[in-house]
């Protein structure tokens, strides 16, 4: 719809994420904000590859994979920027030895190191399998079960 204006959009609002943990961040949310800009970017890019496919039901034979791998970069996003939050809070608790705000800033930071290692990798898998068109669900026929 809209030659893919929706998508653009929110890949942007990915990238200015990304911009705002590559400033004075971490090695940890630099490294994040980098693997996020990649995965949206590939994102886009198989999405206006299946969009491409002449025939509408090779592009939505894989619907529910696509939705976990999409799913998964927007969840990438939500950490990165949960991060940046916690990133940004934590030396406050810590200078106010507040140590529950400071164990959450820590679990944020903890639970987003966790998706991007975890989780986000798993993405790269199955954005090269919907790229390649699969037709395996397509091609089965009824008279063979």
């Amino acid at each position: 719809m809209h030659d893919g204006a929706a998508l653009r959009l929110l890949e942007d609002a990915m990238r200015a994420t990304a911009l705002r943990a590559q400033d004075g961040a971490t090695p940890n949310l630099q490294r994040h904000a980098h693997e996020l800009t990649q995965s949206a970017s590939r994102l886009t890019s198989v999405t206006k590859r299946m969009w491409a496919a002449a025939d509408a039901s090779v592009t939505l034979a894989n619907a529910s994979l696509y939705l976990e791998a999409f799913g998964h970069v927007v969840m990438a996003w939500v950490w990165l920027e949960q991060a940046i939050a916690a990133r940004q809070a934590l030396p406050g608790a810590v200078a106010a030895e507040r140590m529950d705000d400071e164990a959450f800033y820590r679990g944020k930071l903890a639970a987003a190191g966790y998706f991007f290692r975890w989780e986000l990798p798993r993405v790269s898998a199955q954005l090269d399998f919907l790229a390649s068109l699969d037709r395996t669900l397509l091609d089965m026929q009824d008279a063979w079960f």
